[in-house]
C-alpha cells in the first residue's frame, strides 16, 4: 500500500505537530517539578526522568520524513533511527518502574496494615 503525496503531507504534519504538543506538556512537567518543591517526591521524579526521553523522542518524531528524504546512509537518518531505538522504549521502561513503584506503596501499606 502506498500513500498519496497529500497523505504523506498530512502524516508529516499530524506528527509534527502531536510532537510540539507533546513537547509543550513535558516542558510543563519539567518545570512544575522544578518551581514546585510538592512535586519533588518519588513518583513524580520518574515522570520527571521519564520527560527527558520524551524530549529525546520528541526531536525524532519532529525529523519526520526529512531523514527518509536525505537518504538512508545520510546522517540526519542514521540520527533519528538511533534516537527511537534508544529513547521510545525508554517511556514504556518508565512506566513498567512507575507501576512498580506504585504496587510497591501499595503492597508495603497493606503489609503494615495487617501487621
Amino acid at each position: 500500500m502506498s500513500f498519496s503525496q497529500a497523505q504523506l503531507y498530512s502524516l508529516e504534519v499530524t506528527e509534527r505537530v502531536t510532537s510540539v504538543f507533546s513537547l509543550v506538556g513535558t516542558s510543563f512537567i519539567i518545570a512544575t517539578f522544578l518551581i514546585s518543591m510538592d512535586y519533588h517526591k518519588p513518583i513524580n521524579r520518574l515522570v520527571f526522568y521519564a520527560s527527558f526521553g520524551n524530549i529525546i523522542t520528541n526531536v525524532a518524531t519532529l525529523i519526520s520524513r526529512s531523514s527518509i528524504l536525505a537518504g538512508e546512509s545520510s546522517a540526519l537518518c542514521q540520527l533519528q533511527a538511533f534516537l527511537i531505538q534508544m529513547f521510545m522504549p525508554a517511556d514504556s521502561l518508565w512506566t513498567l518502574a512507575m507501576a512498580y513503584n506504585v504496587y510497591l506503596v501499595f503492597f508495603q501499606e497493606v503489609q503494615l496494615c495487617t501487621a
